[in-house]
C-alpha cells in the first residue's frame, strides 16, 4: 500500500524515500535531497535516463533506511503520466513516499 507523507528530512526517521531524478537537470529543492540525488549520479550505473531505478541503503547523514531513485529522462519530456508511472511502480513495491517538505 502506498502511503504519502511529508516529513522533514532533517528531523524525521525514514524507511524509505522515493525520489524522482531527471537526467539533465536537478528538480528538487530540498538540500538533503539534491546530496541523496548527487551521491546517485556520482554512481556509474544511474544517470537519471528514464527506466534507470537505483536503491541505495542507510545513506551518510541521514535517517533514511533505503532511497530508490527512479529516472525520470529528459526535463523537456516530464509529463504527469510520467510522474504517474513513477508513483505506480513504488505501489508496486509496497514502497512508503516520504516527500520532503
Amino acid at each position: 500500500m502506498l502511503e504519502i507523507k511529508s516529513v522533514n528530512l532533517k528531523r524525521s526517521a525514514v524507511d524509505t524515500l522515493v525520489v524522482p531524478v531527471c537526467e539533465d537537470q536537478d528538480i528538487h529543492d530540498d538540500p538533503t535531497v539534491t546530496s541523496l540525488v548527487d551521491a546517485a549520479k556520482a554512481l556509474e550505473e544511474f544517470n537519471g535516463k528514464k527506466g534507470e531505478r537505483l536503491t541505495l541503503f542507510a545513506p551518510a547523514d541521514t535517517r533514511i533506511a533505503r532511497v530508490v531513485f527512479f529516472g525520470l529522462g529528459n526535463t523537456a519530456n516530464l509529463t504527469g503520466e510520467t510522474l504517474r508511472s513513477v508513483a505506480g511502480k513504488a505501489v508496486q513495491h509496497g514502497i512508503t513516499v516520504a516527500c520532503p517538505v
